[in-house]
């Protein structure tokens, strides 16, 4: 697609999610995360995956004109 990693933001919360949390631009993890993935991960969300939290997080992103 001619994209680089940098434009691209992956969301995790378990350790099979870190390869994906590291190739990506911006590695962001939920707060109730493996403790791994929180310190492989660019943003830590201050939600968790029950509280919506990709949808939250995609929503400051656009937000804030990211």
């Amino acid at each position: 697609l001619g994209m680089s990693t940098d434009d691209i933001i992956a969301f995790g919360d378990n350790t099979n999610d870190l390869s994906m949390v590291q190739a990506a631009g911006r590695g962001v993890a939920m707060k109730n995360s493996d403790a791994v993935l929180i310190a492989a991960a660019d943003i830590i969300t201050p939600f968790d995956n029950n509280e919506a939290g990709v949808g939250r997080m995609i929503m400051e992103f656009l937000k804030d004109g990211e």
